[in-house]
């Protein structure tokens, strides 16, 4: 259990040995242990013990970076997924709307995206394809066509 906590938090727990006096590490003086070394470890004893630490060290840095790259990705999909849906639900609402200049200039810009993105028609184009700053664009131009035209009729 100790030389778990001693992995922890980028392996600062093993780092322990190079400041105590005893050259305890975390787990050691958790379980008020020492370590006792018959002979002085000779020169590439020391090298390897040092190459070990830095790997544990490095492991738990890419271990740290690779979940926070995961949370990361999964907070931009969810807030993509809600984009998607707000987007849908407001064209659903311009579409209702029968004569507005907003709402044509909205299509207009819609159809020059998909078209600069997938080759297609505003029909087909595929929202969840986009990135979250052309989905951000179509909901803020969507937003303001919606707003325009209600003040127009």
């Amino acid at each position: 259990m100790g030389k778990v906590l001693s992995g922890l938090f980028l392996g600062f727990g093993y780092l322990y040995i190079f400041f105590k006096p005893k050259r305890q590490a975390f787990h050691d003086i958790l379980a008020k242990t020492v370590v006792i070394e018959t002979k002085k470890p000779n020169l590439s004893q020391k090298i390897l013990k040092i190459f070990l630490i830095s790997l544990i060290v490095i492991i738990q840095l890419i271990k740290i970076f690779t979940i926070s790259k995961f949370f990361y990705r999964f907070h931009t999909e969810e807030e993509k997924i809600n984009l998607i849906e707000s987007i849908e639900e407001n064209i659903k609402i311009l579409n209702l709307i029968n004569t507005c200049p907003e709402k044509t200039v909205f299509e207009s810009k819609l159809n020059q995206i998909c078209q600069n993105e997938f080759n297609t028609k505003t029909s087909h184009c595929m929202f969840n394809h986009l990135d979250l700053k052309k989905l951000k664009l179509i909901e803020k131009e969507l937003e303001s066509a919606i707003s325009q035209c209600a003040q127009y009729r």
